[in-house]
């Protein structure tokens, strides 16, 4: 366990308003695991804003970015094993669930008048409580979020949604030329994205892989992420992730593999192919000399990767080498040859 994080759900609120009402735009990424991101994404009848800093979405700052509507927030903090869900309309907050380990770590504490769903979440965690002899063990703690679930569709535990929903990286909008290059950078990862998409998964596809999402067994690793890719190979299965981003080294598409024995979870480094920009000097660096042009710099990033995807393919059949693919490790029994 690991989760440090906020979140805020508003009902029949689009994503462009929520986006507004915190002063944020999307990245041009999809959203991964990585550590500090901001996320949004839209459930049915609900958009939900989530961030890994868990005091961003506080109960005063949710009653005062909504003034209209119904919003349901919350906390959860693995680590110490806090967990909360807040509920307001207009304005207001109307209700609260919390679990708090310093008042008591095996009940749920209520303000106001909760959702009628709390009612069978809470008998259901405290049948689990008293059967569990381990007192290290709290189900208690999942309370908040699924009552989250039960209300928006969004459960704040499980980062990668199984329901086909997808998260979008956000960040703070900027102003002025900063603006300007922050809204340059979003439009070329949005390039990327549809490229990544339209020529690099279905050239990965030729050679036996499919979208995640038709494989429900691999979903609890990725999400329906619709840039990874699976590929089964007898008792082993290769996963394939095409990742994009832009930033002061040009545009970057990576493919990120790994290797599991069917689908099991397995522990290790992923392994990386990707087509680096050209060394530049320090000094070019400094004084912007010698960059590339920019649509020799996006066809290097496309065209160099799906030059990759068949080094990698030889790599995951036979282990192949190839100076761009970086191996991964494992800290478990290697995959047969």
């Amino acid at each position: 366990m690991g989760n440090r994080l906020s979140w805020v759900a508003a009902k029949g609120l689009d994503k462009a308003a929520m986006l507004e009402t915190f002063g944020f735009v999307e990245t041009g990424e999809i959203e991964d695991d990585s550590v500090g991101r901001m996320s949004v994404a839209e459930f049915p009848g609900w958009t939900v804003l989530r961030s890994d800093d868990f005091s961003f979405f506080e109960p005063p700052t949710l009653a005062a970015r909504f003034p209209e509507g119904e919003v349901v927030g919350g906390q959860c903090y693995d680590s110490v094993m806090y967990s909360g869900a807040y509920g307001f309309e207009g304005g207001r907050q109307i209700w609260s669930v919390v679990n708090d380990p310093d008042e008591d770590p095996f009940a749920l504490a209520t303000t106001g008048r909760p959702p009628k769903e709390l009612d069978v979440i809470r008998r259901r965690l405290d049948d689990q409580q008293a059967a569990e002899t381990d007192d290290e063990v709290n189900y208690v703690y999942e309370g908040p979020m699924l009552l989250t679930a039960a209300l928006t569709g969004f459960h704040p535990g499980e980062w990668r949604p199984r329901s086909g929903v997808v998260f979008h990286a956000v960040e703070g909008r900027l102003s002025g030329a900063a603006g300007e290059r922050q809204a340059a950078a979003r439009a070329l990862r949005e390039r990327l994205k549809e490229a990544v998409l339209t020529q690099l998964v279905p050239a990965a596809e030729a050679l036996g892989f499919e979208p995640v999402a038709r494989r429900p067994d691999f979903l609890k690793f990725h999400g329906p992420n619709p840039a990874v890719l699976v590929r089964l190979r007898g008792e082993w299965s290769d996963t394939l992730e095409f990742r994009w981003a832009a930033d002061r080294d040009g545009p970057r598409v990576e493919m990120v593999f790994f290797v599991r024995r069917g689908a099991e979870s397995r522990y290790g480094e992923v392994g990386l192919a990707w087509e680096p920009p050209p060394r530049r000097s320090i000094l070019d660096r400094l004084t912007g000399k010698n960059k590339e042009h920019p649509e020799a710099a996006f066809e290097r990033a496309v065209g160099g990767t799906r030059a990759l995807i068949d080094a990698v393919d030889r790599y995951l059949k036979d282990g192949t080498p190839h100076p761009r693919i970086r191996p991964p490790r494992y800290f478990d029994d290697e995959p047969a040859d």
